[in-house]
């Protein structure tokens, strides 16, 4: 059994994907948002391996899965947990969704399956941060930048 604690969201910005490959309409008109979570095992066995069993609900009650990342994202890392996740373990990850067609999210939703009423989490969303200024550095490559598919 897992608690799960939605200590706040706030709005990404697209410049945030930069190092990302936005190949289609659907992402590049997306509407980014950050959901920082915190994770505790309150169960008695292990639960580990998996994904945070969290949603996304955009303003037209459409569930949005979080983004698939496979590699880093600085401004919202996202993990899944561990491979072991035993009781009383507990971590904090950051969940990206994507509201599509610059949609709006209005809360964060639990639901085991559809033989249970969700839990929802709802409040005030925060503005995006400015985004940090990278420190240059040498490249072995000039010019050339490695992006990375978002899924």
């Amino acid at each position: 059994m897992l608690r799960l604690t939605v200590a706040g969201v706030r709005h990404g910005r697209i410049s945030d994907f930069k190092d990302f490959i936005l190949d289609d309409a659907y992402k590049k008109q997306a509407s980014y948002y950050y959901a920082r979570v915190a994770v505790r095992n309150v169960g008695q066995g292990d639960v580990g391996g998996v994904g945070v069993p969290l949603w996304g609900v955009s303003a037209q009650n459409v569930l949005l899965p979080p983004v698939n990342f496979t590699t880093t994202f600085p401004p919202c890392p996202t993990k899944q947990l561990p491979a072991t996740f035993g009781p009383g373990a507990s971590m904090s990850t950051c969940l990206v969704f994507l509201a599509p067609n610059r949609g709006r999210l209005v809360s964060v939703s639990y639901r085991p399956s559809q033989a249970y009423n969700p839990i929802v989490w709802t409040g005030p969303i925060a503005r995006a941060t400015a985004t940090p200024t990278p420190t240059p550095h040498k490249s072995h490559h000039p010019g050339r930048v490695k992006k990375t598919p978002i899924r």
